[in-house]
């Protein structure tokens, strides 16, 4: 009777029913009022009622929850919770510590006072509390916990007399502090020999806890648990001998997560003794025998066994001691990826992945054609995976075939993976060519298939690598002119034969059907169907058509002359430019216009020592692919000079006004952009300046124009798909810039190119990584502007701030280090360079980076040099995946030393959510219907704010159009004073719509911004970005 009462006590009726009326409301509207009558209620007991009794108390903070887990924001109830958890009754304690895990963080201003209850039930001997005490603080973590609760937190996990369920949460507990604070393993000097010791207790669960504690530590101190490794094997083969208690057993599987956790042990930790290996050999050969494909009875009993066998084969990969075992892996892996399972697949292919990295790569070559085979499944997931296995599968003897079959298969593959697919091939076709002309032809084949999906890195290369073998350039020449003469051809096709043709095509002259006038008369039939860029590289190609051979001098002055009121500023500028230069008597003049050229050269200028650079040369039985040293330069060109040449960088020091040294080159770039503002406040290219704001008062300097003002092939900065598969090209060191944004990286030796084996990522190979190079990872760094002055910080804030609408600057700068920044985004993918100069003549020692590990954004960091030489500069390159929307950048902790001090310091990242937009024109009626439609709490955010400069329209339209990439959507508000604008926000998980209007007031200078949207958070994200530019908060 008494245990019925219990129940009924602890049911809380009145927390049903609301539960119930919440989930019955018809509208959002009718819960959102539902919610706050309830809100209201239950303030006015806690301010009201002198003695609620621990039953009301637990049920109104038991709604809170409810109604905080709904997305409703809380602003009162925390002391009542505190009040629960304080009490000695155990639900109303349970209650209490529910709300403080759900309610706090570790930087909570409420965090002191629930600490010393936390501590009290940490000493208590009741085992509920305790582990409540022990979940709670798992849940929350923080430095504070942890320089509090640590040494109670080891005492439990190491008394014997503690009962092993509370050790096992005490060990996982104390793993949730390490990843929060590594210091945490000092509180014990002989911490390492305690946490040994506990692999020998008798409760298997607590060894699984601290297994698992053991491997998270051994990522960075593996020396330390080199004694554990007989202890986890000893562990390992009870584990598989069945030797536990049934309890342990899962599905006739004996205990599969402690087997997988004792194997990515031994991954960190291998044995070092021949009688362990042995045994380790033993039991891998013992868990082969027992995972045999096919033998599980049940689905839970497969998935066991596969989970431990694919950690087993990770393990032999791993350390490749044993042919034997290797053998048995193979085997499993080919029937793995031949398995009608579609995840067992995908496992296999992936862990075949692994081993084609390791030095018995040669052992999977049999399963090629399965591999292969593989392209054509339904599953898009499986595709990936075979693309990626076959890429890594490739070298010099299979090359020819897998390539044919890679190339057969762009012609049917999908979009998503197409870009993917066309870099691989172009990768591959250079790094294991045997010969030139057979390069040219899978590169021109290449772009047959697949124009649209060939960046502008791949074309380049194939006109660097003809430029500087004078042995293929006839060949080249004429099977690109076929390839014109060919439909269909696509307009990459164009821009290769007019670079060809206007630089070789005289070797072809005098063969049947490709005369001079031929080659021209091929190329202008393109002329009226390609793009803007393209027609004024064809115009450069009737230059030197011009220059070599004189009988075509007089259609093509026509065509000069039709051009120069060409709507477009660069074709007209060359129009009238060749034209000036064909008239008759300026012979000697064009000569030197377009004088030879020395060949490309592959070494960047500025590259920092640690780099090698790659050459790629056509593969012979005796010499390899790659080489790291840079090769001896080819022949020069024949009499015509390429059509473009490469702009010389200087990577010098400069000093700036302020006497700091600018090894990056930001400064002295920042200052000729501003200098170079026209009286209306646009740039030299005509592009309004986004950074400075309006001008209205600026004296113009002025601008000298180049004869010849084609974009350099292997440095220039281009549109288009990038080679790294995001939206900018990288070609020898560049991101896709916009002029208006006023920072261009004109003189910077920063090459940020992306390949393996000839397409350049930094002037070294991404199969070998530069010379002393670490990978910096993401972790805990300390608070915002630590290391660095109020000043300083305001200053880089600035920086980081235009770095909102710049795809490229200066972050950071001190009278020793520079950091500047570049970055390119498609969708919801990013990429971000950063670049760290070293202005001292000392090299700084030590040098490491330290991201800030946030939930919403994926960042995945490349390698960094621990070293940076006096005056020279390091890269480290970052992959960015947006997650969900968020308010907060990430930070970034920089930490050096050098002679006589060590430096430490914390500052912003410049990844914003505005960078995942992108435009979307949209029509007049669905933008209005798609507005209306956007009506409920949080859809719509609005803001009226001042702006500190007079309202300039054309330079609001150029902000957010080209530094937000937001659509400004013409005819649709009646009035010219405001601004209705468009765009789609790019999550990983999907798209988000983001509509928006500006309202101006010129005379008052005042703002009236209004955003809707799907999502709310996006809303309340985005505001306070475009808020702060549109307000001149700079």
């Amino acid at each position: 009777m008494a245990a019925s009462a219990g129940i009924a006590k602890d049911f809380m009726r009145g927390l049903h029913n609301f539960i119930s009326a919440i989930h019955n409301a018809p509208s959002k509207e009718i819960e959102k009022k539902r919610i706050d009558k309830e809100m209201a209620k239950i303030r006015k007991e806690f301010r009201e009622a002198k003695s609620l009794d621990g039953y009301a108390r637990r049920k109104y903070v038991s709604k809170l929850l409810y109604m905080y887990m709904l997305g409703y924001e809380l602003d009162f109830g925390h002391m009542e919770a505190v009040t629960l958890l304080s009490s000695t009754k155990f639900h109303e304690k349970q209650m209490g510590y529910l709300a403080m895990s759900l309610l706090l963080n570790e930087n909570h201003e409420m965090l002191p006072l629930i600490i010393n209850s936390l501590s009290e039930d940490l000493q208590a001997r009741g085992e509920f509390s305790t582990s409540l005490a022990l979940v709670t603080i798992a849940s929350i973590g923080g430095k504070e916990m942890t320089e509090s609760l640590a040494p109670a937190i080891l005492n439990l996990l190491l008394s014997t007399t503690t009962p092993g369920t509370v050790r096992k949460k005490a060990a996982m507990c104390f793993l949730r502090l390490y990843r929060k604070d590594t210091n945490i393993l000092q509180v014990d000097s002989n911490i390492h020999q305690k946490l040994l010791a506990l692999l020998d207790d008798h409760d298997l669960g607590v060894v699984n806890s601290v297994v698992s504690l053991l491997s998270a530590i051994a990522q960075t101190d593996t020396t330390s648990f080199e004694a554990a490794t007989p202890k986890i094997l000893r562990i390992l083969n009870k584990t598989v001998l069945k030797e536990y208690s049934r309890e342990y057993i899962y599905h006739d599987v004996p205990h599969p997560w402690l087997q997988v956790k004792c194997l990515r042990f031994l991954k960190l930790v291998p044995p070092s003794q021949k009688v362990h290996l042995d045994q380790l050999t033993s039991l891998l050969t013992k868990i082969f025998s027992q995972a045999e494909p096919g033998r599980g009875s049940s689905e839970n009993q497969k998935n066991a066994l596969n989970a431990v066998l694919f950690e087993a084969i990770a393990v032999v990969i791993h350390l490749e001691y044993d042919q034997n075992l290797l053998s048995s892996v193979t085997t499993f892996l080919g029937r793995f990826i031949s398995a009608r399972e579609i995840n067992v697949r995908y496992l296999g292919l992936e862990a075949m992945a692994l081993m084609s990295q390791s030095d018995s790569a040669h052992l999977i070559k049999k399963h090629q054609k399965t591999v292969t085979a593989s392209l054509q499944e339904s599953d898009i997931s499986i595709r990936r995976r075979s693309l990626d296995l076959l890429y890594a599968m490739c070298d010099r003897d299979s090359s020819k075939e897998i390539l044919v079959e890679l190339l057969n298969y762009l012609s049917t593959c999908d979009i998503q993976i197409k870009e993917e697919l066309v870099l691989k091939i172009a990768i591959l076709a250079e790094k294991f060519s045997q010969t030139y002309a057979w390069y040219v032809d899978v590169i021109l084949q290449l772009i047959r298939i697949a124009g649209d999906y060939v960046s502008d890195d791949i074309w380049f290369r194939v006109v660097k690598i003809v430029t500087n073998n004078e042995d293929i350039q006839e060949y080249a020449t004429k099977t690109v002119f076929k390839a014109l003469k060919a439909e269909p051809w696509h307009e990459t096709m164009v821009k290769v034969g007019g670079y060809l043709l206007g630089e070789f095509g005289h070797l072809i002259a005098e063969q049947p059907g490709s005369s001079t006038f031929e080659q021209f008369k091929l190329l202008h039939t393109r002329y009226n169907v390609v793009s803007l860029p393209t027609r004024a590289l064809l115009l450069s190609t009737y230059a030197k058509f011009v220059n070599l051979f004189p009988e075509v001098r007089n259609p093509i002055r026509e065509v000069f002359t039709q051009h120069q009121d060409h709507i477009d500023a660069e074709v007209q500028q060359r129009a009238c430019e060749y034209l000036r230069l064909t008239n008759p008597g300026a012979e000697e003049l064009l000569q030197v216009v377009l004088e030879i050229i020395p060949p490309w050269e592959d070494k960047k200028p500025g590259a920092s020592s640690s780099s090698s650079t790659v050459s790629v040369t056509p593969t012979t039985p005796a010499t390899s692919s790659v080489t790291s040293t840079t090769p001896e330069p080819p022949r020069a060109p024949p009499k015509s000079a390429p059509i473009t040449s490469p702009p010389t960088t200087s990577t010098a020091a400069k000093s700036t006004a302020s006497g700091v040294l600018d090894l990056l080159g930001f400064s002295s770039v920042q200052a000729q952009t501003n200098t170079n503002l026209s009286v209306t406040g646009s740039s030299s290219s005509g592009a309004l300046s986004l950074l400075d704001g309006p001008v209205t008062t600026v004296t113009a300097q002025p601008q000298i124009s180049a004869v010849v003002s084609t974009p350099a092939v292997d440095t220039t900065f281009s549109s288009g798909p990038g080679l790294l598969g995001l939206g900018g090209t990288q070609a020898s060191g560049g991101l896709n810039v916009d002029p208006g944004l006023g920072l261009g990286l004109g003189g910077l030796g920063m090459g940020v190119t992306a390949n393996t084996g000839g397409l350049e990522i930094g002037g070294a190979s991404m199969g070998a990584p530069a010379q002393d190079a670490m990978t910096s990872g993401l972790g805990v760094v300390q608070p915002l502007g630590t290391g660095i002055s109020g000043d300083q910080l305001q200053h880089t804030q600035m920086f980081w701030r235009r770095l909102c609408v710049a795809a490229e600057g200066v972050l950071y700068q001190d009278s020793t280090l520079q950091i500047g920044v570049k970055s390119e985004y498609q969708q919801a993918e990013g990429r971000v360079v950063l670049f760290f100069g070293n202005s001292t003549t000392m090299p700084l020692n030590q040098f490491t980076v330290t991201l800030q590990k946030v939930t919403y954004l994926t960042i995945k960091p490349g390698a960094l040099a621990n070293v940076i030489p006096s005056k020279a500069q390091i890269q480290y390159p970052l992959e960015i995946t947006c997650l969900r929307e968020f308010p907060d950048t990430p930070t970034m902790q920089v930490s050096y030393s050098t002679i006589g001090r060590t430096a430490s310091f914390v500052i912003p990242l410049p990844i914003f959510l505005s960078k995942f937009m992108y435009a979307k024109p949209t029509p007049a009626p669905e933008f209005l219907q798609t507005w209306k439609n956007l009506v409920g709490p949080g859809l719509e955010v609005q803001e009226v704010f001042p702006s500190k400069t007079p309202i300039d329209l054309q330079w609001v339209s150029k902000l957010f159009s080209q530094g937000f990439k937001i659509a400004v959507l013409e005819n649709i508000d009646n009035s010219r004073s405001n601004l209705v604008l468009g765009a789609t926000l790019h999550l990983s998980d999907g798209e988000v719509p983001v509509l928006m209007r500006l309202e101006t007031n010129s005379e008052a200078k005042m703002y009236r911004l209004t955003i809707r949207s799907q999502h709310a958070a996006a809303c309340d994200c985005l505001k306070p970005l475009i808020v702060t530019q549109l307000a001149g908060s700079l």
